[in-house]
């Protein structure tokens, strides 16, 4: 399969994923929403511009680094919404057709240089997050304090 041919199947993925989530959302629409549902309708469209990382997280992946789009679009996210990052670790992803290697997106914010929340964060926003780390192994912010939603978060991104 040529390299045009796997971005041509990755697409077609991400269109019929995303069908399928505008199809769950405007169900879950007509019925009373729970916390639970609120986060991950918020969440659809931050996940999705993370599209670009998706060759590197997808379990299965061979992926040495994610494409270049990656890096800035996983910054973004951890600065308009962070809490998705903890949907995304929870199987959001999986819910939706696409299979996410826990590991690969743990290690995705130390590749791209970006300091992110520590995943036990998750657990405290009422979103478990079951990982093969340990609390103490898993990828935490660069300065070693525990980061909160609604605090400032440390963006570092390569220098080009």
């Amino acid at each position: 399969m040529s390299h045009l041919q796997k971005i041509q199947s990755t697409l077609f993925l991400i269109v019929m994923s995303l069908t399928l989530m505008l199809i769950y959302v405007a169900n879950a629409q007509t019925m009373p929403p729970s916390p639970e549902s609120s986060v991950s309708s918020e969440c659809v469209t931050a996940l999705f511009n993370l599209t670009d990382c998706l060759t590197y997280v997808e379990t299965g992946s061979n992926a040495t680094e994610p494409d270049k789009p990656c890096c800035p679009e996983l910054a973004g996210l951890i600065e308009s919404n962070p809490i998705c990052l903890c949907e995304l670790l929870a199987g959001a992803a999986e819910s939706y057709g696409i299979s996410v290697d826990n590991e690969r997106a743990l290690a995705l914010p130390k590749v791209c240089h970006v300091s992110t929340p520590p995943v036990s964060t998750c657990a405290v926003l009422g979103i478990p997050v079951s990982v093969g780390l340990s609390p103490a192994e898993a990828p935490g912010p660069s300065t070693g304090e525990p980061l909160l939603p609604g605090y400032h978060f440390s963006i570092l991104l390569p220098a080009k």
